[in-house]
């Protein structure tokens, strides 16, 4: 299981960051994109856009609380699909042992 959530983490990044970031309103995603991965400064941002660097600074906090509570809505998705297919596998498996016994069974009868 681990192991699982070890490359499901790796395969995390990119296309489900650009899809979740997606769900972020154009300004929202226009200033978490500038300072986070282009790593424009808040007063360069605000040039940009016309507003005071302070008003960039706690707007790009509050987006950056929107983004993380839209992470980890996805993340509880993800592993909640992730722990039903794990079970449905275990399910499964045990239905096999038992499809295989019985048949060893009737073929031990014959």
């Amino acid at each position: 299981m681990r192991g699982q959530r070890e490359a499901y983490n790796a395969e995390f990044n990119s296309l489900e960051l650009k899809e979740m970031l997606m769900e972020l309103e154009n300004e929202e995603r226009f200033i978490i994109c500038l300072s986070v991965f282009e790593g424009y400064k808040g007063d360069e941002i605000a040039r940009i856009l016309g507003l005071k660097p302070a008003t960039v600074r706690s707007k790009k906090q509050k987006h950056l609380q929107k983004l993380k509570a839209v992470i980890k809505r996805v993340r509880r998705t993800i592993e909640t699909d992730m722990d039903r297919e794990m079970r449905f596998l275990k399910c499964l498996k045990v239905w096999q042992m038992k499809t295989l016994k019985y048949r060893i069974l009737c073929s031990l009868r014959e």
